[in-house]
């Protein structure tokens, strides 16, 4: 009698497995189901999930299915036969390798061609998947998408109907002091100005902006100590912080904008922050009793600690230190219609000794922010923002100038797949860029 295999039913459930999770992505599946293929188990249609339009672009699936595989914690290794591996290579459209465990309801993907592309198949033919990066779920959905427009040349995709919220690196200015006292001077310059003050104290308050015409604008009273000594007291008046902040003059906004940034500083004050001339940036300074210093804060669901100076060792003599990174932002006061916002621009300051720059700050700087990703930048904002919120308890007043609100967010109808974008990021470690390895994957998908 004929028999059907135990084999043959793995089979068949391996590529019923692969069906049911095209199906949820919203694609089509067509299964060859012919003893005469060659190498290919079933056929994908990608289709636009948004408008339900398909564009004749098509993924090859292979399938692989067993009761078990050869696995570690991370990833599932399996050995491709010369004669599948060298079907698989030839023609033009991308091959989907599928390797599964159909009675645990779990599957791993690769693409093939991308995978052996910088790799040498005549000695090297197993391929490892990572059990997260490779599992074939839903969402894997968005990565064949960029597949498909890797190899389908003017496929385009609609990026998925899901709200996304995006986080800026904007923090609304929610108050600022009124009024704004203005004097004359005989003072000829803001340095000038500057001087003159320092010998009537050694620290003076820094919330002041020199204006045109030899006027002082600040949100201390002009005509009280320190500043009478430097001022015209009898020429001091005050004008609503409205007239500078919202005024049709470009000289107005400028003297307001001083204001803000010198405020700004004074504000940092608590938190021992300098500014660094060489990178136009606000850094943490050393800590009092070691150059380090670890700062507490609260991040949107916990508190947390950073370390915000950092000492690193020389890679060949790990006892001398190389240099120390401080956290560090640039900033910008911004006014959009009727509010006013600090942009944040996190960024890095590198000193040899906690005070002196490193002269290899650029490579330094260039190399940490081709590795850093989203998520880090905006644990850093999330993290200025902390600092700048406003304070009213028993141990702590809020700056009486200057008031932050909270970082500005838009919502929108569509969204990425981080995952999936993040997975073409991916580039082969130690390998030149050529040509013909460059295939512009997932180029132009949504932008």
């Amino acid at each position: 009698m004929k028999r059907i295999t135990d084999e043959q039913l793995l089979g068949e459930k391996g590529v019923n497995l692969i069906q049911s999770i095209v199906l949820e992505m919203g694609f089509t599946w067509h299964s060859t189901n012919q003893p005469v293929e060659a190498g290919i188990d079933g056929w994908v249609e990608l289709r636009d999930v948004t408008t339900g339009e398909v564009a004749n672009c098509w993924l090859a699936v292979q399938s692989k299915a067993r009761s078990r595989l050869r696995e570690t914690d991370t990833e599932v290794k399996y050995n491709c036969s010369r004669k599948e591996l060298d079907y698989w290579m030839l023609g033009s459209q991308p091959v989907i390798l599928v390797v599964s465990l159909p009675e645990e309801k779990k599957a791993w993907w690769v693409s093939v061609k991308d995978y052996f592309r910088e790799r040498d198949i005549q000695n090297e033919r197993t391929i490892a998947f990572d059990k997260d990066r490779n599992l074939l779920t839903p969402a894997t959905a968005e990565e064949w998408k960029m597949l498909g427009s890797q190899y389908g040349a003017g496929t385009y995709f609609a990026p998925p109907p899901i709200q996304e919220t995006l986080t800026s690196n904007l923090i609304k200015v929610e108050r600022f002091a009124s009024p704004v006292y203005v004097a004359d001077t005989q003072c000829t310059s803001g340095a000038d100005f500057r001087k003159n003050l320092r010998e009537i104290e050694e620290w003076p308050p820094r919330e002041w902006a020199f204006g045109p015409r030899k006027q002082v604008y600040s949100f201390h009273d002009l005509a009280e100590r320190p500043w009478k000594e430097v001022c015209d007291a009898a020429s001091c008046r005050a004008i609503p912080v409205e007239d500078l902040a919202y005024s049709d003059s470009i000289e107005s906004r400028k003297i307001f904008v001083r204001l803000l940034n010198a405020s700004f500083r004074s504000f940092l004050s608590p938190w021992r922050m300098r500014h660094s001339k060489e990178s136009d940036c606000l850094y943490f300074s050393p800590g009092k009793n070691k150059i380090e210093r670890e700062h507490r804060y609260r991040s949107r669901k916990k508190s947390t600690r950073r370390r915000v100076v950092t000492k690193y060792f020389k890679k060949t003599d790990e006892t001398k230190i190389a240099y120390y990174r401080h956290e560090a932002f640039q900033h910008r006061f911004l006014r959009f219609g009727d509010r006013w916002y600090l942009m944040v621009e996190p960024t890095y300051v590198f000193t040899t000794d906690g005070e002196e720059p490193d002269p290899y700050r650029e490579e330094h700087l260039s190399k940490i922010k081709s590795i850093e990703g989203d998520a880090a930048i905006l644990g850093k904002i999330v993290m200025f923002r902390d600092m700048l919120k406003d304070r009213s308890s028993l141990f702590e007043e809020s700056y009486p100038f200057l008031g932050f609100g909270a970082i500005k967010t838009v919502h929108v109808n569509a969204g990425i797949d981080d995952k999936a974008w993040a997975s073409i990021k991916l580039a082969p470690k130690n390998a030149e860029q050529t040509p013909e390895a460059d295939s512009g994957f997932g180029a132009g998908l949504f932008d």
